[in-house]
């Protein structure tokens, strides 16, 4: 009788404790989407992004109004005032606090990665721009000299400047007969600073890296505040 009892008391903690779970998990699940919803608000996001709470439970998280990390997914994203737009951008929320309703949002700091497509990048310089190795990207052009159609390519290195994007070690190369006009007009498809300024979250251009996929964006914020 006292096993039979025994073995009753432990199906019944079974089946609370995983109805519990199930109950924390149900409300992770809204808890994300309302918390998505807030964040699209806030930072005029043009699509619901992807947003995950990391911690359990959650149900305790969301009493305190105290988080760990919140993870933050979305792509296409515009840059301001700019026709640039970076193909996805994946942001890292350190120590959040929000209220219930995630229409605030407190983080000590972010962290984030982006991609910005070599077709994107051609729109903004005029010239077909693609990954030329060793850290550099290369155009190619058609310049009239003296009635005669000359072709060349630039290459350069990107690099993180204040607010944006800047082209570093110009170098061109041109196909047969060569002259100023010519190398002047190779060398200014990257004579340009591309700005990065306005993103979401409050983030900022840290590093870049060249990769054959794109340009592998790195950023940082500190003390952020997201009201909806």
């Amino acid at each position: 009788m006292a096993g039979h009892r025994l073995r009753t008391l432990g199906i019944a903690a079974v089946v609370t404790i995983g109805l519990l779970v199930a109950a924390d998990r149900i409300a992770l699940a809204v808890g994300e989407r309302v918390a998505a919803d807030s964040l699209q608000s806030s930072q005029h996001l043009p699509q619901r992004p992807g947003v995950s709470v990391a911690g359990f439970p959650f149900l305790t998280q969301l009493a305190t109004g105290h988080f760990g990390d919140v993870t933050i997914d979305v792509d296409d994203v515009p840059v301001p005032h700019s026709p640039l737009r970076l193909a996805r951008l994946h942001v890292r929320l350190r120590e959040v606090h929000a209220s219930r309703d995630f229409g605030t949002i407190h983080a000590a700091a972010a962290t984030a990665t982006a991609t910005l497509g070599y077709a994107d990048l051609s729109r903004v310089l005029g010239a077909h721009v693609h990954y030329a190795g060793d850290g550099r990207v290369a155009a190619h052009a058609s310049v009239g000299a003296l009635g005669v159609s000359v072709g060349g390519t630039a290459s350069a290195r990107i690099e993180a400047s204040s607010g944006g994007l800047r082209f570093a070690d110009s170098r061109v190369q041109v196909a047969g007969q060569s002259s100023a006009a010519v190398n002047q007009a190779l060398d200014a498809i990257f004579d340009h600073t591309i700005p990065l300024r306005g993103l979401p979250f409050r983030i900022s251009l840290t590093a870049v890296h060249t990769t054959p996929d794109g340009i592998a964006l790195t950023f940082v914020g500190h003390h952020l505040v997201y009201r909806s």
